[in-house]
Parts: C-alpha cells; sequence; structure tokens
C-alpha cells in the first residue's frame, strides 16, 4: 500500500535545513539561490534532470507543497515509499541507530515479548556506552548520572510495524553556536554526539575484541577495549539482544549513521555484526570485566539478608540483599562493632538500611568493604 504524505502541519514540521542536507547528501546540486525565498538543487537520473525547490522558511506560502513535490520525486527516485521518506526527512537532525537481526527473516512477527527484550536490550548498552563516555571503567553499578539519563530520555523511537527483528532509534543532535564551525571534529561535542560516537567505538572495540578472542582463546582484548567505551553491562546488552535474535535470524546487526545536518566528516557510518557464536564469548567477557572491577564509595540501599550468627554472638558479619545492575545481588560486609546494634535492629524490624563502601565481585555476588555511613531507613 502506498501512502501519500500530503498534511501540511506534518511537512511544514521538516525543517529547510533537513531538507536540504539529505538532498546534497544524496548527491543533489545547489543549481540556483532566489535570494531570502528559495533554493534550487538538480540531480541527474533516470535519464531527465530533475529539481528540487525548497524554501528557506517554513512560513513560506507554498512550503508545504514544494516539500510534497520533493517527498514524491525522492520516493520516485529511491524506491521507498513516501512515509519512508518523510521519516528520513524527519530524522535528519538526529544520528539514527539502528538493531537488526543478522540475515533475519523477513515478515516474521514479533510478539510483545520479543520487542520488549529488543527494547531493554537497546536502553542497556546506549546507558553503558553514555556511562563510558563520561569515564570509562570495566563495569557500572548504582544509578545512572543527570546526564546520561537525560540522553536516555530524548532517545526517539522510530515508528515500526515490528514484522521483523528490528529497532531504529534516533538520538537527537543539538545545533552548534551560532559563531561556531560545525562541532563534530571539535572537543567540545554536545553529550547526545559524545554518546553516539562512544557507541559506535564500543561496537567496533567489542567485534575486534571477540575476534581477537577467538584466536588467542583469551579474554585479555576486552581488557584493552575498555578505553573504547567497552564494559562489562555493554557485553551483557549486546548479548542479550544478540541471544534473542536467534528466533528471527543468525545473530545482530548495528548500524549507526550520522545526522545529515551535522555529519562527522572523519567517522564514517558504523556497521557492525555479532554471529551467535559470539553470544558465549560476550558473556564470558562480561563476567571477566565485572570480576575487574572495584567500585568505590558506592551508595548501598539494601535489606539486612542473613546475620552469620544469632544476635548475642553477632561479630559483624552480615549478608545485605541489593538491587545492582537491575539484578537483586547478595553481598557480603562485616560491620564494625560500632555498629552492631544498627545492623540487629534493621534485621529484626525488617526494614532497609543505607550506607557507603567499596565493592568488589566475589562469585555471583559481591564484598562490600569499608562500610561507613550506616543509618537505618524507616519507611
Amino acid at each position: 500500500m502506498r501512502v501519500e504524505i500530503q498534511d501540511p502541519e506534518a511537512l511544514r514540521t521538516i525543517p529547510p535545513a533537513s531538507v536540504l542536507a539529505h538532498l546534497r547528501a544524496s548527491g543533489w546540486e545547489e543549481a540556483e539561490v532566489w535570494p531570502d525565498r528559495a533554493v534550487v538543487l538538480e540531480k541527474a537520473e533516470a535519464g531527465q534532470r530533475w529539481e528540487a525547490v525548497v524554501p528557506i522558511k517554513t512560513t513560506a506560502p507554498g512550503y508545504a507543497r514544494n516539500i510534497f513535490q520533493v517527498v514524491e520525486v525522492l520516493a520516485m527516485l529511491e524506491d521507498r515509499s513516501q512515509l519512508d521518506v518523510f521519516r528520513t526527512l524527519a530524522s535528519v537532525g538526529a544520528d539514527t541507530i539502528r538493531i537488526s537481526a543478522r540475515n533475519g527473516v523477513e515478515g516474521k512477527p514479533v510478539s510483545l515479548t520479543y520487542a520488549n527484550g529488543l527494547m531493554a536490550g537497546a536502553v542497556s548498552a546506549l546507558a553503558a556506552a553514555a556511562r563510558a563516555a563520561e569515564t570509562p571503567r570495566p563495569a557500572f553499578l548504582g544509578p545512572r548520572s543527570a546526564k546520561v539519563t537525560d540522553f536516555i530520555d530524548h532517545i526517539a523511537v522510530a515508528p515500526s510495524d515490528f514484522d521483523t527483528y528490528e529497532l531504529t532509534l534516533l538520538s537527537p543532535v543539538p545545533d552548534p553556536p551560532a559563531q561556531a564551525e560545525l562541532f563534530p571534529d571539535s572537543h567540545d561535542l554536545p553529550f547526545s554526539r559524545l554518546a553516539t560516537r562512544t557507541l559506535a567505538g564500543a561496537l567496533d572495540a567489542t567485534h575486534a575484541a571477540i575476534a581477537k578472542a577467538h584466536e588467542t582463546d583469551a579474554l585479555d582484548s576486552f581488557d584493552a577495549a575498555m578505553s573504547a567505551g567497552v564494559s562489562a553491562n555493554f557485553c551483557s546488552a549486546v548479548s542479550a539482544m544478540s541471544d534473542q535474535a536467534r528466533e528471527f535470524g543468525d545473530g545482530l546487526v548495528a548500524d549507526i549513521a550520522w545526522s545529515a545536518l551535522h555529519p562527522i566528516h572523519r567517522s564514517p557510518n558504523a556497521h557492525v555484526s555479532f554471529s551467535l557464536r559470539d553470544v558465549q564469548t560476550l558473556d564470558d567477557a562480561s563476567k571477566h570485566l565485572r570480576s575487574r572491577a572495584t567500585f568505590e564509595n558506592e551508595h548501598i540501599l539494601a535489606d539486612v539478608f542473613r546475620l552469620t550468627r544469632d544476635p548475642a554472638e553477632f561479630d559483624g558479619h552480615a549478608v545485605l540483599l541489593v538491587e545492582l545492575d537491575e539484578r537483586l545481588r547478595r553481598v557480603e560486609v562485616m560491620f564494625p562493632s560500632s555498629e552492631y546494634d544498627t545492623v540487629i535492629d534493621a534485621h529484626r524490624r525488617q526494614v532497609k538500611i543505607e550506607l557507603h563502601g567499596d565493592l568488589k565481585p566475589k562469585g555471583r555476588g559481591y564484598v562490600l568493604g569499608h562500610p561507613r555511613n550506616l543509618k537505618i531507613v524507616d519507611e
């Protein structure tokens, strides 16, 4: 079914700069400028010369009609639906992140469960990359920073029919200051662009580390990849999405296309794929990286799950139940004698405690060293 985009209000939401950026990126050449009115671009294709007139203001008379004509021509030349072209123009000001099944089967419906899993995995991967953009670490625990949360909150989901294992996300890139050159090649990047660049770097570095791990039968390559944004959280997220994709293909493909309005001239678009064989390596890498992590001065909100001795003989050794990395984990801790009464009281009353300490992995759980600032959190 071919849908025509003729809603004037919808067409006026596409800024002239986005239309011009897409046309120029697609090989259209500027033929004429009508001062304060419009830019005329031309392209030779399919045996004839095509023309596109783009008014410079959305308030210009006939703006919607001109943009419709551009959409109509692009749909014909690119053999796409007008709706698809409209979505492309609407996303020109954003970096586009596309996640799909490797060699996927077209037309296989995606259930709500799988769609939810794909979305959750994408959020985890983006959050891990954004946290690495702030400070590269082997693993991340605890709440995200305000900058990372804001980045995730501004990611838009492109419309999808969910007739295949695929998700397209749009990360808006703000305009640079008027007096500045295009910032993508400068050091003063907006955080959204810094996060997507880190995502692209982490994907490439993870792919290279997997290849090295297969070659050497060791995981040292992931240690070196941390500086590029690879972390235990990132490996887990990519593994989860790749493993789930086995119902629709034989792995996962991630593509990142930079905003045509704000291109990165020194970095090509990213295209990375992960096979089902890579899932186990990613899981092993996640455990490896997490085992190397020490989380200093972490804020902990916990239940006192167990005292290793009866209250009358309590020696300070307790097991806490803490939500870490969106999962409940057991955390062993040795409290100083000055805190015995507080810990016993919290265990008896079944109320939460909060404290700070240094977390280190131990088996499937953690050990909390140097516990401090302990207090009971009354509901």
